[in-house]
């Protein structure tokens, strides 16, 4: 190797090592500013919230069986409140015997202690054959109920079904509807 070689490697390798260590220094000297201003970290904490935590998967089992699995973009849990407050969720309910049933909400409260969910905005509920869209919905895990005070609109194949309010009892398939009821079903349609 000819010496001018060698001379621009050694500059060039010392180059790579000095913009290393401004590197780290730089990050050093940002991180202990960081450090020696903790009230601005703080600050960056929402109130209320004890602890903030992105992509979070929770799953309930009974029995040694899963019942539902629940997915949301954010977690903020609330330990005084003992309340988990969910942004963008998604929930799969796992019934013995049948298709499993998909939600998904804008936002959503899970009690910690009992398990039950109540979700807001843009609820929609599916199974294989059809979607009930709600504006808020409210699952008592231990009845495995789902239940709406706000109006509800049910689509499936051949047929379509608006109520003011509705219970569903997910392990029996049974639904009651209320208040303004009203239907349309196609002649296919087979009950």
């Amino acid at each position: 190797m000819s010496k001018k070689k060698t001379r621009t490697l050694k500059i060039v390798f010392a180059l790579f090592i000095l913009t290393t260590i401004t590197v780290l220094a730089v990050v050093y000297v940002n991180y202990r500013r960081i450090l020696d201003q903790p009230e601005k970290v703080i600050a960056a904490i929402q109130p209320g919230v004890d602890m903030a935590i992105d992509d979070v998967h929770q799953t309930a089992t009974r029995d040694g069986k899963k019942e539902w699995q629940l997915d949301a973009d954010k977690a903020h849990y609330l330990e005084a409140e003992k309340k988990i407050r969910l942004d963008r969720l998604t929930m799969t309910f796992f019934l013995d015997g049948q298709p499993p049933i998909h939600l998904t909400a804008d936002n959503g409260v899970l009690e910690t202690e009992t398990r039950n969910v109540l979700v807001t905005g843009h609820v929609v509920v599916k199974n294989e054959d059809s979607r009930l869209l709600a504006d808020a919905l409210d699952y008592r895990h231990e009845q495995q109920f789902l239940s709406t005070q706000t109006p509800v609109e049910i689509i499936g194949d051949g047929y379509r079904l608006d109520a003011d309010s509705m219970s569903l009892e997910l392990d029996k398939k049974r639904a009651v509807f209320k208040g303004n009821v009203k239907g349309t079903f196609s002649e296919d349609l087979s009950l």
